[in-house]
């Protein structure tokens, strides 16, 4: 192992173990957790203690003009986007575990099970909008004999495609669904008329 190597494992050791010994001062529901790495990773420069519920507090050491401090942070689904600044705060890395374990519960546990709560609320709206997108796709799958199993979602899951014959069909966050079809002049207008009787509104 080369010196780079041999210092960057010196300080991951020495993070990891500080990082064991605040959450020995932590509330039980917080267990520090094992980094788990490929063979050909280098060495962690982070630390994580981990909530019952998920949670998950972020350990990492200051650089440079941040030297000597132990920065907290949280990490949240990245499914999420919350608006506003996230929870964190720098600690002197030299104090005593149950000092620095203390100081976290005091100063950054609450607000960010606040947040991590908040992003909870907000992954269970999303897996409800992409179930409503799935049963609608589904739907109109069945109406015009489009395979399932080809409908497109966006990577995301909060669209979904069907493009078929005679139109192409886009299921869209909003849960509306979007017609894409060149008809005759006819067509087009009794379609319209039929929209603006059952759904005026929906144009």
């Amino acid at each position: 192992m080369n010196e780079y190597l041999t210092e960057r494992q010196a300080k991951h050791d020495a993070l990891h173990t500080l990082a064991q010994q605040i959450a020995a001062h932590l509330p039980e529901e917080w267990t520090y957790q094992p980094p788990v790495l490929r063979e050909e990773e280098y060495p962690s420069e982070r630390a994580q203690i981990t909530h019952t519920d998920g949670a998950v507090i972020h350990l990492s050491r200051g650089r440079w003009n941040n030297a000597g401090r132990l920065n907290v942070s949280g990490i949240y689904p990245s499914d999420v986007t919350l608006d506003g600044d996230h929870p964190s705060i720098t600690l002197a890395d030299n104090r005593p575990p149950e000092k620095l374990a203390r100081e976290i519960q005091r100063r950054f546990v609450p607000a960010y099970l606040t947040r991590w709560q908040k992003a909870q609320e907000q992954c269970a709206r999303n897996a409800q909008v992409r179930t409503q997108i799935q049963d609608v796709a589904e739907q109109l799958a069945g109406i015009t004999g489009y395979p399932v199993e080809q409908i497109r979602y966006e990577r995301s899951g909060f669209s979904a495609t069907l493009s078929s014959n005679p139109a192409k069909l886009i299921v869209t966050y909003q849960g509306q669904v979007e017609i894409h079809a060149t008809v005759n002049p006819t067509l087009a207008c009794r379609l319209l008329k039929q929209i603006m009787e059952d759904a005026p509104d929906a144009l």
